[in-house]
């Protein structure tokens, strides 16, 4: 009996480093992170976090998870009005979209999206304002093609 309470202790202890660098890295990228689970099946313990994560234990000590968005059955929760950051490559192309919020890149292009088709067009629009009070249109088509940037009014 010692021995199945070791194994359950020393494999919880394993489970929970694992995940907890599944989430680690995926929060340092700027991935949104929906919940971190320790166990399997029903809950028995759940707290919302400020950052909108549900930290999760469930009765089974059996594994863990990190649910990301964009995994699954996730839908990426984007609306008009919502700011986003692009962070392109030298040639203009999208490297990467972040959605949550905070600056993880310097050179991010910030924006607040008007119009998005994310299924079948494969492009964003937004509002760009930039640190020297230019606004700018930018169209984002296919999301991995070239970007097209064409100047605004002036606040």
């Amino acid at each position: 009996m010692l021995g199945i309470l070791t194994f359950i202790l020393v494999f919880g202890i394993i489970v929970v480093v694992h995940e907890f660098g599944h989430f680690y890295f995926a929060k340092k990228s700027g991935i949104l992170v929906r919940e971190f689970a320790i166990g399997m099946g029903p809950k028995i313990f759940a707290h919302i976090g400020k950052d909108g994560t549900a930290y999760t234990i469930r009765i089974l000590p059996l594994g863990g998870y990190v649910r990301m968005a964009g995994w699954g059955d996730d839908t990426t929760e984007i609306k008009t009005g919502t700011p986003v950051s692009l962070t392109l490559t030298d040639d203009g192309k999208v490297k990467r979209i972040n959605l949550s919020g905070k600056k993880l890149d310097q050179t991010a292009l910030p924006m607040q999206v008007t119009q998005f088709d994310f299924e079948d067009k494969l492009f964003i629009k937004g509002l760009v304002l930039e640190e020297e009070k230019h606004l700018q249109w930018i169209t984002m088509q296919r999301l991995w093609k070239q970007m097209e940037l064409r100047s605004g009014l002036h606040l």
